[in-house]
């Protein structure tokens, strides 16, 4: 672990920064063209201009960390930690935010599911992937990384539990454990209970149709009638 990851993760150059101050520069130019009755008393450092180009924004260089975590991959997560601990002091802000991060990278907690290793966050349950920066923390204690690459986004088509219709909000999915057939539509939360969506939807329901499909949609459930059910040809 480096002794500067701080310095190199964050204090690098900001978006923006090679931006002018339009201010300072109007006022230079009144200076040099002599007019000095409309000149500003005092002027800020900093651009008054809401614009987006002419503030400068937060660049977060991350890469170095997550290729870090790449290498100790197959070591014992506590000597990891304890390296990464061992030159970086959490109450500092900079090197706090390092931390945030590498949490949001690693899945101390994972739950495994038929073997391989899921996350709790919205809709419930989520699998963890190869490439996209995560890492989890396995039985033994050792960092590892998924071995299974993200499939393709949407259902698969060789699903025989899920059926896709014309309108991408609704799916025909049938419950494994008792063979019933469901009318899944996806809706948003009402406002009142928005912050609590994320335990709301059943887990076989967020397992089948994906928590990447679901997003943060709320899934209503209705009983497909034996009409319905021939029109699917599911009698």
């Amino acid at each position: 672990m480096r002794k500067d990851m701080d310095k190199l993760l964050v204090t690098t150059p900001r978006v923006g920064s090679s931006m002018k101050n339009r201010e300072v520069k109007e006022a230079r130019r009144s200076a040099r063209e002599g007019d000095y009755d409309n000149l500003p008393r005092n002027s800020s450092m900093k651009p008054k201009s809401r614009r987006w180009d002419d503030r400068k924004q937060l660049n977060e260089y991350l890469t170095p960390l997550v290729r870090y975590l790449k290498k100790s991959c197959g070591r014992p997560w506590n000597k990891v930690y304890s390296e990464i601990c061992e030159n970086m002091d959490r109450r500092g802000a900079v090197q706090d935010h390092i931390f945030q991060h590498l949490f949001d990278y690693v899945e101390c907690n994972p739950i495994f599911k038929d073997g391989k290793p899921h996350r709790t966050g919205y809709g419930g349950l989520s699998r963890l992937y190869k490439g996209d920066w995560s890492f989890y923390i396995d039985e033994y204690g050792y960092l590892r990384q998924p071995k299974e690459k993200r499939p393709p986004w949407g259902v698969r088509k060789d699903n025989l539990n899920v059926i896709k219709t014309k309108d991408s909000s609704v799916f025909i999915i049938k419950r494994e454990s008792d063979g019933v057939w469901f009318k899944a539509s996806l809706e948003d939360w009402e406002a009142s209970i928005l912050a609590h969506f994320a335990c709301g939807n059943p887990v076989w329901v967020t397992d089948l149709l994906g928590a990447e499909n679901i997003c943060s949609k709320k899934v209503v459930l209705k009983t497909l009638s034996r009409r319905e059910k021939k029109e699917y040809s599911l009698v």
